[in-house]
């Protein structure tokens, strides 16, 4: 929809195949699926892994490993699709009916900049706790050493840790980061995938664009437009 109603000048982009094209790319969202159903149908009438075992082991055993791949297999299933589809239309896609794309796009390629973000968000959230309860730490085993007394060495880590300005500076730091993380994931996430993505796209017969002229004035052309470009119009979203 997007794709027959954009232009260059005054040619017209053209998305060709449909949208099987894109069913492949759900292929490991399935896989995924069809591995944590086989376990849950083995765990409840066969127990071919749990056995006898307690309820805490079953519940685990039922519950939290199947979901939890399921949870890992699909997430990681939306990435890939997400990157499979624009790889997918771009390679689809045509432009006055001589000009071809050709893209090369995948996870795998932008893997490193969701792994360097995550790892950014969780080194900067766990910094301020990890040096303070590091210090409460040392000076936990200071007083054991030097007393003998477990109890006041307790006292001693709690007096580090459990203190106003500890529960103060981690509280702030939380704030802090969920204050910037929307704008740190503009630069350290989506600035990197769009860079990617515009180093992926090959345009096959660009001499082509030559013969590009200004497109008449069209009111309703230009209004939808400025809607997609504000977000007004839904359309915009895909």
């Amino acid at each position: 929809y997007m794709t027959d109603r954009s232009r260059f000048g005054d040619m017209r982009f053209s998305q060709g195949d449909g949208w099987q094209a894109l069913v492949p790319s759900w292929a490991l969202a399935y896989i995924t699926m069809i591995v944590v159903i086989i376990g849950i149908i083995g765990f409840v009438v066969g127990d071919v892994f749990v056995g006898s075992a307690s309820v805490g082991v079953r519940s685990v055993a039922l519950f939290f490993i199947p979901w939890g791949i399921a949870y890992v297999g699909i997430s990681y299933a939306v990435v890939r699709y997400h990157f499979a589809a624009f790889r997918t239309l771009w390679t689809y896609k045509t432009l006055g009916g001589d000009v071809g794309f050709a893209c090369d796009l995948n996870a795998t390629k932008t893997a490193g900049a969701y792994i360097g973000y995550v790892f950014l968000i969780v080194v900067a959230t766990a910094a301020l706790p990890a040096i303070l309860v590091t210090a409460g730490v040392v000076e936990f085993l200071s007083r054991l050493n030097n007393a003998g007394d477990i109890q006041e060495a307790k006292a001693a880590f709690l007096a580090v840790v459990a203190t106003p300005p500890f529960l103060i500076g981690t509280a702030a730091l939380l704030l802090v980061i969920l204050a910037t993380s929307a704008a740190l994931a503009q630069v350290l996430l989506t600035h990197r995938i769009l860079k990617r993505m515009a180093r992926s796209l090959t345009i096959s017969n660009p001499q082509a664009l030559a013969r590009s002229r200004q497109r008449a004035h069209d009111k309703a052309a230009e209004a939808g437009g400025f809607a997609d470009a504000l977000g007004v119009d839904p359309g915009a979203g895909f």
